[in-house]
């Protein structure tokens, strides 16, 4: 009766935002109401929540608001939650450029952790950790008690994912404390992966007390995609503890449920649960149908954790079944995806499996050595012989192999050695332009305002003290000072983004009179925005190529032709200059060319340069497309 009344006040406050988003006259409302939806119907009615989400993302298009970062972030979830991970992957992505764009770092961690939950559901766990971990440090700097706590849960959720039941629990019991008492969502989620790591060192009577006070709890809040979860878990709950029965019964709630839900990720862990089931009663051909497909899906999404859980139930079905070649092929399988876990207990499972499937093949080799021991007896003298010559060519070849892994071992230190110059020198590079943007923000806010507010000031003053009138004039010296030194390091055009910008060289360029300029940019670029830095280079790069034209090729036309061919943007520059011998750029003792070639590089681009006496000059900069399109 309670979850009943409770999903029916849920439904009412949905049907009424709803109609309130029907009656909106502006997008800034409109989006505002489709995050609402999305917030308040998570749980309760999940395809709502996704459908208004992604309409409310759609209306902002490529608009940098705090909403472009909520609506996108809450569309990311649900897709995660789904399985669906390359499609999370993409709309995390977009509200973390979002989030970055603003500099808001409460939304850019945010996106963060969520971006981290997604690949521990991945398998990924290192850089799953390494995003938590972030995520943990911020709320703890900022004693954001309700986050650190989420952070803690999140960190021991991916323990739990790596079957490390000791840091797991670990970090669930930082969390404990403060929602033991509670009946909230977060509650419910703790007690149900305290219960999943209790079940997991075989406790089984107190996991099974933590997933019912779960349970109760998400029918209370009318979480059907938590009630859903729980099921599952207390499903393999009762798999473990050998009760078939009450497996299977459960197993059947869940998978209506997930079916109504339409969440293929819960009906995968189900159908898993149930080929377990039906191992367990020989229905091998069953089983088998069920784990398979549910392998398939989990690669298509690069779902580790998942492969190694099906890969684990094929190889158990094989063994049962007294298929030990194809048990000993899946067992392999499931090895190779531990790199990224402790994998010492599959390592020892692996070993006892060798050494089980590979009786026959031993016996084989003992027999054939046997058979080699006969012969040697029978051919002494011509064994010695051969022994001889083997033994010379096996120091010849043991010789051979170590000057070859001397000199490979020589080329990868150096290898290694470049590698690291190279991250070193884009450190630096990168180090240099986030220190001009910060210069020139502070130059801009800072400075600038607070000559503003001078100026102001003595404006205020009586204009007959010539003092004031000389100040005032000094104040605007100043201020134009400031302005100039800004835009030396981060232009201002770049503020409209970076075609706008580079139509404002060549404007300025062509006012000039002494050189025409023409600026083309293909229309499938036009939309596409890049990050403040990326723009920053980009700019200098053909900034610094036009000043080289204009100041050595003696060109009375330039062109610029922004394409993009395939998947790099191109941007080819053509002057109709003098030209010059291109053999000698790397002797040139100017700096133009190597802070061109420098921030081309930053961006793990490629530029090529061809130019002949009397015949001008082309540069082709090809670089990684790493814009992100408006909707």
């Amino acid at each position: 009766m309670l979850f009943g009344y409770a999903k029916n006040l849920c439904a009412q406050q949905i049907d009424s935002l709803k109609a309130e988003y029907a009656k909106a006259a502006t997008i800034e409302k409109k989006t505002d109401i489709a995050y609402e939806i999305g917030y308040t119907a998570f749980y309760s009615e999940s395809k709502t929540s996704l459908a208004y989400a992604k309409m409310g993302a759609v209306l902002l298009g490529n608009k940098i608001v705090p909403n472009t970062v909520n609506l996108n972030n809450i569309v990311g979830i649900h897709y995660s939650l789904n399985g669906k991970y390359d499609s999370a992957h993409y709309y995390y992505n977009i509200a973390l450029k979002a989030a970055e764009r603003l500099g808001d770092d409460k939304l850019l961690i945010k996106v963060k952790g969520n971006l981290g939950d997604l690949y521990s559901y991945m398998g990924q766990y290192p850089k799953a950790l390494e995003l938590q971990m972030q995520m943990l440090h911020y709320y703890q700097k900022n004693n954001i008690q309700n986050e650190i706590v989420i952070s803690n849960i999140n960190i021991g959720n991916t323990y739990n994912y790596m079957e490390d039941a000791k840091k797991s629990l670990a970090y669930y019991q930082k969390a404990y404390p403060v929602l033991k008492n509670q009946k909230t969502k977060l509650a419910a989620n703790l007690f149900n992966s305290m219960a999943s790591v209790l079940q997991d060192i075989k406790k089984y009577d107190e996991a099974l007390v933590m997933f019912n006070k779960s349970l109760a709890i998400k029918k209370q809040l009318a979480d059907s995609m938590g009630i859903c979860n729980t099921l599952i878990n207390i499903t393999s709950l009762y798999n473990d503890k050998g009760n078939a029965a009450e497996a299977r019964k459960y197993a059947l709630k869940a998978l209506a449920m997930a079916r109504q839900l339409g969440n293929q990720k819960l009906q995968a862990l189900v159908q898993s649960d149930l080929g377990t089931l039906d191992k367990g009663e020989r229905k091998f051909a069953e089983a088998l149908q069920k784990h398979f497909e549910n392998l398939g899906n989990a690669k298509k999404v690069n779902d580790i954790y998942v492969q190694r859980s099906e890969l684990a139930r094929i190889y158990a079905i094989y063994e049962q079944q007294g298929n030990y070649q194809l048990a000993f092929s899946y067992l392999q399988q499931y090895q190779q995806l531990l790199d990224t876990v402790d994998g010492e207990a599959a390592a020892k499972q692996i070993a006892e499996s060798e050494t089980k499937y590979k009786t026959l093949e031993k016996e084989l080799e003992n027999q054939k050595l046997q058979a080699v021991n006969k012969l040697q007896v029978k051919e002494t003298e011509k064994t010695k012989q051969k022994m001889y010559f083997i033994f010379w060519a096996a120091v010849l070849i043991l010789l051979s192999g170590m000057a070859v892994f001397y000199l490979l071992y020589r080329y990868n230190n150096i290898k290694i050695q470049n590698k690291q110059r190279e991250i070193a020198t884009k450190a630096v590079f990168e180090g240099e332009q986030n220190e001009r943007i910060r210069i020139a923000r502070d130059l801009h806010d800072g400075i600038g305002q607070m000559l503003s507010v001078v100026k102001m000031n003595l404006s205020t003053i009586s204009p007959a003290d010539k003092n004031v009138e000389g100040a005032a004039n000094l104040v605007d010296k100043t201020i134009a000072e400031v302005r100039t030194i800004s835009h030396n390091l981060i232009p201002e055009a770049l503020n409209f983004g970076l075609f706008a910008a580079l139509e404002d060289i060549c404007q300025k360029i062509a006012e000039s009179g002494k050189t025409k300029i023409n600026l083309h940019v293909a229309d499938e670029l036009k939309q596409q925005t890049f990050s403040r830095q990326n723009e920053l280079s980009i700019y200098r790069i053909v900034q610094e190529v036009l000043n080289n034209m204009l100041k050595h090729a003696g060109a009375s036309h330039i062109s610029i032709d922004i394409t993009k061919p395939n998947a790099n943007m191109l941007i080819a520059i053509k002057d109709n200059g003098k030209g010059f011998d291109t053999e000698k750029i790397n002797e040139s003792k100017g700096i133009g060319w190597k802070n061109i070639s420098a921030r081309v590089h930053l961006l793990d681009g490629k530029m090529n340069i061809h130019s002949e006496r009397l015949m001008g000059t082309t540069i082709e900069i090809s670089i990684p497309d790493r814009g992100e399109r408006s909707s």
